[in-house]
């Protein structure tokens, strides 16, 4: 069969080539992200590299169920062992370890390490993150106690990450209750009050803060215990803040607080997350991924909350600020996720996210095949001097600023409404700032965003379709029975419709038996499948990797297969992007295709480089498949 491949790959043309990518990346977001840089290389590459690459690919989604053989991990001659406190602590900070019981660590690693924790399914009792800075790869562990964190960010993995593009956490369960009780001040101004924070402001359940130079893996994993950030220590910057009582932005998330690059795969959290800031965010996910203005992806697949969310600001069941200002990313995609938590925040919240800085042509997000189940309340108290902030709330979003968005088959059911305490006044005055819409914006023309067969059942509350403040933008001040054709309302008893309905839409993009179907009905609730989303699970945690015999094959990894990821306007495109037909060009992590070397391990959990390993097979003689399980 390599054979025929590689004979009809003799044949092919490099618009033929295109022809076939392009065909594959306008099925899914899925699709998309497997064929995005494939898609790329063959556009700058010669032409039989570029065959190489393009057949590699696509005998790579052939040849998926083949197998000669199953490994798990590092060969146990290169791990070392750790069977107690005081031999983790002296670890190398670039070794290989493997945890051979179970225990318990009262300290924090210190230095920042970059090498692998195989964890061997072992419980692990904390007292404090297992490490100050960790830039490595982990998997299969479960954490358990509590951590009280004073003026340092927290999570029960690792406070920090800082630098490395494999930074994995992979079937990591945490049971670890944490709280942060204060900041950190490393900066006062003149009038000695507190102007920069050093620490205490993110908090997640695997992870504090994500550094621009670190790209996150998270897959499978899990959050169950409740996360609160009570700092309300307040900044007295300006008049205004004095004024009005604000209080530093902190972040916190159950699976991490902030973060910039960053993959989310299976990810759970069922502890409730809770900042007390009136500049808090909170999330069942992440607090604030994407952040940083530069090229930094957000992909979020089959992830869960069932958390509470509470925050004074920011909220949602996924994310609670994704993005930032002047992000260059193309896409965020938000694929067959859920929530089932209550979400309640002070200005922006949304069953999925908040909010979402996606402002302008190449920068917008894909929210595919998603689930909220619960209600959402916002709205704020009077300031100290009587104002009243604005506030935005939506059953799956908040408030976000690009045209280019796009909603698929999606459905939401809950009650919008006002938190105990807000402040709601008349429009007539001028003084109402709570906003219940499906979509609050500024300029953005909601009316031309590409909204496929999304469904609320919101028992009357929602009021508007999109709603901007300012005066320019009026015309984007939108009732709902005006909405967008996309956008239907829906009642319980029309669910069995609507669960068909969103069911044939997400199979004729279906990659197989486990993407189809994938919604059911139980109790007048929407849920995956539990069947088949242990099916994707298992099929996500597969790579193949083919290993040739020395004797017949020589020199079959050509050089700089990997692509290069960057930060500048280079990886972004300023087409107008069609959400139906290809992805936007951009660098995103891929738990199919991998951008580690072979045998990364834990570090690689993204796998290793198909395209090179298959073009061993093309051009070389005999080979077998490997199939190698992700730890």
């Amino acid at each position: 069969m390599l054979k025929l491949l590689w004979d009809i790959s003799k044949n092919l043309t490099i618009g033929s080539l295109l022809d076939i990518i392009q065909v594959q990346m306008s099925r899914s977001p899925s699709r998309m992200r497997q064929f995005d840089y494939i898609y790329r290389e063959v556009i700058v590459m010669r032409k039989t590299l570029a065959i190489i690459l393009s057949v590699a690919m696509i005998l790579s989604i052939v040849v998926i169920g083949a197998s000669a053989a199953t490994t798990y991990e590092r060969p146990a001659a290169e791990l070392q062992k750790i069977t107690s406190e005081a031999e983790f602590l002296a670890m190398e900070p670039n070794g290989y370890y493997s945890i051979e019981n179970d225990l318990t660590l009262t300290k924090s690693y210190e230095q920042a390490f970059t090498g692998e924790i195989y964890g061997n399914g072992h419980k692990i009792q904390l007292s404090a993150p297992m490490f100050e800075d960790f830039n490595g790869g982990i998997c299969d562990l479960t954490l358990e106690g509590k951590i009280t964190s004073d003026k340092k960010d927290v999570g029960a993995v690792a406070r920090k990450a800082t630098e490395g593009d494999k930074i994995t956490f992979l079937n990591i369960t945490v049971n670890v209750e944490i709280e942060v009780t204060d900041l950190e001040v490393i900066e006062f101004d003149e009038n000695n009050n507190p102007k920069t924070i050093g620490g205490g402001k993110y908090a997640g359940g695997l992870l504090g803060y994500g550094d621009q130079y670190a790209r996150l893996y998270f897959i499978n994993c899990k959050n169950t215990k409740d996360i609160t950030n009570n700092v309300v220590m307040n900044s007295y910057s300006s008049e205004s803040n004095i004024t009005k009582g604000i209080n530093f932005s902190v972040y916190t998330g159950g699976i991490v607080g902030r973060c910039y690059r960053v993959f989310f795969s299976f990810c759970e959290n069922s502890g409730n997350i809770s900042n007390k800031s009136n500049r808090g965010v909170a999330a069942g996910i992440a607090a604030n991924p994407g952040y940083g203005g530069k090229t930094f992806d957000v992909d979020a697949y089959d992830c869960l909350n069932t958390g509470n969310i509470t925050s004074g600001y920011d909220a949602g069941g996924m994310f609670g600020y994704l993005g930032s200002s002047n992000n260059k990313v193309d896409t965020y995609y938000i694929v067959r996720c859920a929530n089932y938590g209550t979400i309640k925040g002070g200005y922006r919240v949304g069953g999925m996210f908040g909010y979402c800085w996606a402002g302008t042509s190449s920068a917008y997000w894909t929210m595919e095949g998603c689930i909220s189940m619960a209600d959402v309340y916002t709205g704020l108290p009077a300031y100290a001097d009587g104002s009243i902030g604005t506030a935005y709330v939506g059953l799956l979003t908040g408030y976000s600023n690009s045209a280019y968005n796009s909603y698929r088959h999606c459905v939401a059911k809950g009650k919008i409404l006002a938190n105990e305490n807000a402040i709601v006044n008349d429009p007539a005055d001028g003084s109402l700032k709570l906003y219940k819409c499906v979509l609050g914006c500024s300029s953005a023309k909601t009316l031309t965003m590409p909204i496929e067969n999304l469904y609320f059942c919101d028992y009357g509350t929602t009021e508007w379709y999109s709603y901007a403040t300012a005066e320019k933008n009026v015309d984007q001040i939108i009732p709902i029975a005006n909405r967008h054709e996309g956008v239907k309302l829906c009642t319980e008893e029309e669910f069995g419709t609507v669960l068909t309905t969103l069911n044939t839409a997400l199979n004729a993009s279906a990659l197989d038996d486990s993407e189809k179907d994938v919604m059911v009905l139980k109790d007048g609730v929407f849920e995956f499948d539990a069947a088949k989303r242990a099916a994707r699970l298992a099929k996500d945690n597969t790579d193949i990797i083919i290993t040739t015999t020395t004797e017949e094959v020589e020199d079959t990894e050509p050089e700089d297969t990997e692509p290069e990821y960057t930060s500048g306007p280079e990886a972004t495109t300023t087409d107008k992007p069609n959400n139906t037909t290809k992805a936007p060009t951009t660098d995103k992590p891929n738990t199919t295709t991998g951008n580690a070397g072979n045998d990364q391990g834990c570090a690689g959990c993204g796998g290793f480089t198909t395209v090179a390993a298959l073009a061993a097979v093309l051009v070389g003689g005999a080979a077998f498949v490997v199939v190698k399980k992700k730890f």
